[in-house]
């Protein structure tokens, strides 16, 4: 396998973003004249649900009690990020190191909640074109 890594500039929140690469070869040979990933980007969405959700569990355990609703969201994204404090990065809770220090702790709950509450809309993709030859 071959990793390529970008930095991507001027990405903002809230956005889909599509890079192409053009002229691929694979280490067995095989070429594609493009080749593209698409990534969605939404700061505070650490489990990729496409929201940053805001409401509380006791909040919404609560509000069901009250009001025999079932209907509301709970604040995953935290909840998920404050859990995993104290862990290092890996391929498993990567999402939740939001501040890219390697390792998950309040730094990172707080930023997420201070986030809490959008969501990405659907626009159309930004492209970012990359000409590179894969394994050269």
């Amino acid at each position: 396998m071959v990793v390529i890594t970008s930095s991507l500039t001027g990405v903002d929140n809230a956005q889909t973003v599509s890079v192409a690469l053009a002229n691929v070869t694979d280490a067995s040979g095989n070429s594609s004249a493009t080749v593209s990933a698409t990534m969605e980007v939404l700061i505070g969405d650490v489990n990729a649900s496409k929201g940053a959700t805001a409401t509380m569990f006791r909040s919404w355990s609560r509000k069901r009690q009250t009001a025999g609703s079932t209907n509301f969201q709970t604040d995953v994204n935290t909840s998920q990020t404050k859990s995993r404090s104290g862990q290092l990065t890996s391929e498993d809770n990567f999402r939740s190191d939001v501040n890219l220090d390697g390792r998950i702790n309040v730094g990172d709950t707080n930023f997420v909640k201070a986030h809490a509450g959008s969501a990405r809309p659907a626009p159309a993709p930004a492209v970012r074109r990359l000409h590179t030859t894969a394994g050269k």
